[in-house]
């Protein structure tokens, strides 16, 4: 793995917007398991310049994920955010996340190109914006809940993630799923985050991108766009 570090990309007094890169873990693992913690390698390089002692993970990543994490700076701030994700609403300090994934191929099934996907208590709200490219809001967040879904529901697994089906390899430690968006809403202030890729990704995703990681102007439309409810009948089961 290219040694990396996580980024700050955004900061005020109650959190910060970080860039984890791909192979870093979102909380520790198995005690085997050496690859570097997120909260670990970012309280490492800012401990010496701040105050890094109530610094909380609000959510987590897969290690082969890329992109925007939440991370409160006081107890508190991760209490509210914490209890926004568990009872939704208005309740906390409001926290959407945003994702953008390129697939293997277009679906194999008749889509259209907004729905919702639903199993085993998870439950998805997808934009097709290409054939190959989605966005995806969580309504609920399970365990590997996108890449599942996408690979089950839609039979198109994100590219490089050969654990749901991709014919396509990177390494463990990458597949070509992004968090992209993240908004928060602490009283009445309301802030929208776009995560851009890194230098170092930049290649896997070319076909969405500018060459300095941005995405292309109808992407991050699409990003900072509120989903429109979707109709039940367009809910793929």
């Amino acid at each position: 793995m290219i040694n990396r570090h996580v980024s700050v990309l955004y900061e005020n007094i109650h959190y910060l917007i970080i860039h984890k890169p791909p192979g870093f873990l979102s909380e520790p693992g198995i005690s085997s398991d050496l690859r570097p913690i997120v909260l670990d390698d970012l309280i490492k390089h800012y401990k010496p310049i701040k105050d890094t002692e109530q610094w909380r993970s609000v959510h987590r990543l897969d290690s082969c994920v890329t992109g925007g994490m939440l991370v409160a700076k006081t107890k508190n701030a991760a209490t509210m955010f914490s209890r926004n994700l568990k009872l939704g609403g208005n309740k906390g300090f409001g926290l959407i996340r945003r994702y953008v994934a390129l697939t293997d191929n277009a679906p194999s099934v008749r889509i259209p190109s907004t729905g919702i996907l639903k199993s085993d208590g998870m439950i998805t709200q997808y934009r097709q914006v290409k054939n190959n490219c989605f966005i995806i809001d969580l309504v609920t967040g399970k365990k590997h809940q996108i890449r599942k879904h996408l690979s089950s529901l839609l039979h198109s697994p994100i590219l490089y993630d050969q654990k749901y089906g991709s014919r396509a390899t990177l390494g463990r430690d990458h597949i070509a799923l992004h968090s992209a968006y993240i908004e928060t809403k602490v009283g009445r202030t309301v802030k929208g985050h776009i995560i851009p890729i890194q230098p170092q990704d930049q290649a896997i995703w070319e076909t969405i991108t500018t060459i300095d990681g941005r995405f292309l102007p109808d992407i991050e439309n699409e990003l900072v766009r509120k989903p429109t409810l979707v109709n039940i009948t367009n809910t793929v089961v």
